[in-house]
């Protein structure tokens, strides 16, 4: 179950990113990968440059198993905020362990 406050803060601010960002980790950490990827989808329509948005989504396609896409965010990540996030590169050495190609 999702806490209150997430769903409330996307009802009061509809066009902020944030809360889709929270509610994303959310439920990622329900396993659900796709709930989770449309929140992330979201997060870039309303910021296209959310480098942590883009790390997180490579993190639920990956929990799909969808390595070549993972990948590609996780070098969207890395093309907007560096090699300076943490997760990015352990998520892009995965990502190119399990056979994906960069883009």
């Amino acid at each position: 179950m999702l806490p209150l406050l997430i769903l409330e803060a996307i009802a009061l601010a509809p066009d902020a990113p944030d809360p889709y960002l929270n509610r994303g980790i959310a439920y990622e950490a329900l396993g659900d990968w796709t709930k989770a990827i449309a929140d992330y989808d979201q997060v870039l329509a309303l910021n296209p440059e959310d480098a942590i948005a883009y790390n997180n989504r490579g993190n639920a396609k990956g929990g799909q198993g969808n390595w070549p896409g993972a990948v590609a965010d996780y070098q969207g990540a890395i093309a907007y905020f560096g090699l300076g996030y943490h997760g990015v590169l352990s998520g892009l050495t995965v990502g190119l362990s399990k056979g994906a190609a960069p883009c």
